[in-house]
This record gives C-alpha cells, sequence and structure tokens, in this order.
C-alpha cells in the first residue's frame, strides 16, 4: 500500500513532456517510478499500452521473457546460461589463433549482438534479484574476456604468417 503518492514532470530531448511520472513512496523508503499511461490499474487491469509479456521457450521454465530478450525466446537466466555456453565454446574454438578471418568476423559479430541485447534486457527496468545482477555482470565479462581472447590469439598468429 503506497504511503503517498508524488508527480513530476517527464523530460525529452524535446523539453518538458505534457505527460507526467508518478513516484511513490512505499513502506521502508522504496521508491517506485512509473509511467501512469502504462501502469496498471487494480480495478481494470493492465492499461491498453501495457503489452504482456511470453513465456521462456524452455522446459519446465516460468520466467517471463523481456521484450528486449522476444527474439531467442529466452528469460534472463536462459540467456545468459546459453551465452555463457556459447562463448566457452568459441574461446575453445580460438584459443590455437588458426580461426579464420571470417569467422573471427562472425564471432565478434556475436559479441557485439548478445552484449546489446543483454544490456537492453538488463536496463529496460526489470526488477532483477542481486544474484541476476550478478550473472549479467558475470556474463558481460565472459564476454569481453571471449574478446580480449580472440585478439590475442590474432597477435600470436598474424594474418600471412604460417607455422613453418
Amino acid at each position: 500500500m503506497p504511503v503517498n503518492t508524488f508527480s513530476a514532470a517527464r523530460s525529452t530531448p524535446q523539453g518538458r513532456h505534457p505527460g507526467r511520472w508518478l513516484i511513490q513512496r512505499m513502506p521502508y523508503g522504496a521508491l517506485w517510478i512509473f509511467d501512469p499511461t502504462v501502469a496498471y490499474n487494480r480495478i481494470s487491469g493492465p492499461a491498453q499500452a501495457m503489452p504482456t509479456l511470453t513465456a521462456c521457450s524452455e522446459n519446465g521454465c516460468k520466467g517471463q521473457v523481456p521484450h528486449s530478450l522476444e527474439e531467442a525466446h529466452l528469460c534472463v537466466l536462459h540467456f545468459t546460461l546459453k551465452i555463457e555456453k556459447e562463448c566457452g565454446q568459441m574461446r575453445r574454438e580460438t584459443v590455437y589463433g588458426k580461426t579464420p578471418h571470417s569467422r573471427q568476423v562472425e564471432i565478434i559479430r556475436y559479441i557485439a549482438e548478445q552484449g546489446e541485447m543483454l544490456a537492453r534486457a538488463s536496463t529496460s527496468g526489470l526488477h532483477l534479484a542481486d544474484e541476476m545482477k550478478a550473472r549479467i555482470l558475470n556474463t558481460f565479462l565472459t564476454l569481453m574476456n571471449l574478446r580480449e581472447n580472440l585478439d590475442r590469439a590474432a597477435l600470436r598468429h598474424p594474418i600471412g604468417r604460417t607455422g613453418g
């Protein structure tokens, strides 16, 4: 039950937006900030502008798929697990530095795409447990380490150099 509600003007690059953000102070000092145009109404249910979340495609998972991960059809947990597994396979593939240039470009593109999807999912306003936040940060570190390992392997075996 909210203790009190405040409203604040919404800022956009064009200036003040006619809409307002609602800020509710909850018991124990917690603050909830939301856009009233997509807010949940206890009497009539979700507002029309609020899209529904889909279920994760992993067997037995009841997690919800955030909108930024709908393309992958995975919840945040399974998305991070998938990235960790695929990064491990790619790291083993690239460790000897004999990966073709086209595959290296493909891996770099994968790192950028997955990192962007994970960043959008983690900053989309989802309420994540501290353990999930730590897992997300660890997954970003895994992506960065894969890129670093790819660069390091390429330096060990420059293009045009043959092992004779």
